[in-house]
């Protein structure tokens, strides 16, 4: 046998192609126009066009649809509207421009309730392998045409343009598979941790918009699960379950930015109305089993929220920035999801565009959530630091710091009775004084006069040390204790302190008088007596710390010799009891004079065996100004 030249062995394949295109095509009427093109071993088709059959309320047989097909029953379509719970009938008409067999998988988005796809053999149909797991099915393709026959079983009404389904060689049907699976598990595991921490953040703060961030969350995953993942594709459960998910979102959007009625009336309405919108389109896509309820309620949802949000940011509420770039995000990635089919925009990241919007639509709700959280606490702290503030113009500061260590209020102050010294403080005939701005005068005088109580204040292992503690202010005067419920200063006697208290205030009382031009005009008195008093929290009622007791009383009895047993003399006047004179110091009893209460035939009332008293009269021009505190 002679040896077969080129040109002879060019000829004898092209005869073979055609011989075996002749043998394997199939093509029936109007179905000429092929749905994909196969150029070689490496491919990821589009298809082109699509021929349907219809929809049914059962299935075909073999018979039956070969019948159909030559009858010219499957027409051409560009645009499809599918009626939900029947079962569609498609065909594709599958060119292979090679010389050899191709192995090609057919692929469709989402999950439905039953599918087939078979390739038609003459009058016979021979079923296709399906991919594991997902709505894909394989062949061997052979040159030539080879038309292929499927069914799918639709929970649902869809419509829309020719072009959701593909066709593409083995390696590039498991790298699309794996990324999407990949993408899905992503996703699901970002939401997972959301929720999971959100859900943490709900139980302890027990704030309700963590629990609508979490319900729209899970939700929001569920219904994408369902639309392009791996659950089964329903029209009413897809547009169920966005609906619910955004009436959370928008409770959420009036929670997390604080929406309340009575500040915000129109935002308040706004989403009031959008959440009987997005009930109404949930059961109009019960009732008609499509997904078009919610291309009207998702979108106004959305805008309702922005609005809010964006309104928010003006006001200066830092979360809601971040809340506005979210829903911007997930908006725009829904709007490119929808139509990345009608502009021929087939990536895969494209389809799952919407999903990666959501995720990051997520991201920037938890950083929104974060901030809320940063700011509430600041605003605990804040009004933690301005509740204690204003505690300390009621409590001591040893006080306040053991609240906060846990302990009760009515552990904070001595409780019980002791002997102290009583002062009682008061302006002489000081209702018919006639100076300008008296009230003024008075009260600037008195708090002055008080304000060296504390000094040498100090608590240390519950001793509480300080030169004295105010008992009440009388309007024109107050009193004061020394020894209880504060010790005295150290290296000081009760008697001592007390004095020295006394001639202090009268220094503090000149200095004021004496810069207004009144030194010659007013004088105050102040009387020093020891007895018995008590520390006590009442126990109903506010827990007002309280001192009381038989001291108090004399002391204010006291303060009111002067005006029965002492002629007017323009000066200060110090009274003093018999029981403090006697623990002074001889050097001290040298500034006070004895009066004999028996002489004059006087009784103190309350302390009718007192037989003297000591009264100190302190001038202006004796009282040095370096001695005013």
């Amino acid at each position: 046998m002679s040896a077969s030249t080129p040109e002879k062995c060019t000829i004898l394949r092209i005869l073979t192609f055609w011989t075996i295109l002749g043998f394997t095509s199939h093509s029936y009427g109007q179905m000429q126009e092929p749905t994909f093109h196969i150029h070689s071993e490496q491919f990821n088709l589009v298809q082109k066009n699509e021929y349907m059959l219809g929809a049914s309320k059962v299935k075909y047989s073999d018979s039956e649809l070969i019948n159909f097909l030559k009858q010219d029953a499957f027409k051409l379509i560009q645009e499809y509207s599918n009626p939900p719970r029947r079962y569609i009938y498609s065909a594709y008409i599958i060119r292979n421009h090679t010389s050899k067999f191709q192995k090609g998988f057919l692929k469709w988005r989402g999950f439905m309730s039953e599918t087939a796809a078979f390739r038609v053999d003459g009058d016979q149909l021979s079923p296709l392998e399906k991919y594991p797991g997902y709505d894909i099915f394989w062949q061997n393709f052979p040159p030539g045409d080879t038309t292929i026959v499927f069914y799918r079983l639709m929970d649902g009404h869809l419509s829309g343009v020719v072009g959701t389904t593909k066709l593409q060689d083995f390696r590039t049907v498991v790298s699309e598979t794996e990324s999407q699976a990949n993408y899905m598990s992503g996703m699901i595991g970002i939401v997972a941790i959301m929720i999971l921490y959100n859900l943490g953040m709900f139980l302890f703060f027990r704030k309700t918009y963590f629990l609508y961030y979490v319900l729209y969350c899970f939700l929001g995953i569920l219904s994408f699960a369902h639309l392009v993942g791996p659950l089964t594709w329903s029209a009413w459960k897809i547009s169920g379950l966005i609906n619910m998910a955004l009436i959370f979102l928008l409770l959420f959007c009036r929670g997390l930015l604080e929406i309340k009625a009575s500040k915000d009336p129109w935002m308040t309405r706004a989403i009031q109305c959008a959440v009987i919108l997005n009930i109404l389109a949930s059961f109009y896509s019960y009732q008609s089993n499509d997904m078009y309820g919610i291309f009207v309620a998702a979108p106004l949802t959305i805008l309702v929220c922005l609005t809010a949000s964006l309104l928010k940011a003006l006001q200066g509420v830092r979360n809601a920035y971040f809340l506005s770039l979210g829903w911007s995000i997930f908006f725009a990635s829904a709007i490119l999801s929808i139509l990345s089919p009608h502009i021929g925009l087939y990536a895969t990241w494209a389809s799952y565009s919407s999903l990666f919007g959501f995720a990051l639509e997520i991201v920037f709700f938890s950083f929104a959530l974060g901030d809320k959280v940063r700011q509430s606490e600041r605003r605990v702290v804040k009004e933690k630091l301005h509740a204690f503030a204003q505690l300390s113009k009621v409590f001591y500061p040893h006080q306040i710091e053991q609240i906060r260590q846990g302990k009760s209020l009515e552990d904070t102050m001595p409780i019980g009775t002791a002997d102290a010294c009583v002062l009682c403080f008061d302006v002489i005939d000081s209702s018919n004084l006639t100076i300008a701005h008296k009230e003024q005068f008075l009260q600037e005088s008195i708090k002055a006069c008080t304000g060296i109580l504390d000094d040498g204040y100090s608590y240390s292992k519950g001793t509480l040390i300080a030169n004295a503690y105010r008992i009440k202010e009388m309007g024109d005067g107050f009193l004061c204790s020394v020894g209880f419920p504060f010790r005295a200063l150290p290296n000081r006697s009760v008697a001592e302190q007390a004095i020295d208290l006394a001639e202090r205030f009268i220094q503090i009382f000149e200095e004021f008088a004496r810069c207004r031009g009144l030194s010659e005009d007013v004088f105050c008195s102040v009387s020093v007596v020891m007895d018995k008093i008590e520390g006590r929290f009442p126990i109903t009622g506010v827990k007002e710390y309280d001192v009381y007791g038989r001291g108090v009383v004399t002391a204010t009895r006291y303060e009111k010799i002067r005006k029965d047993i002492l002629d007017y003399h323009p000066c200060h006047i110090i009274s003093v009891q018999n029981k403090v004179y006697d623990q002074l110091s001889k050097e001290c009893q040298m500034r006070f004079e004895e009066i004999n209460l028996d002489s004059i035939s006087y009784k103190i009332r309350g302390d009718v065996f007192a037989r003297r008293v000591y009264i100190g009269k302190r001038y202006p021009k004796e009282i040095s100004k370096s001695h005013v505190g």
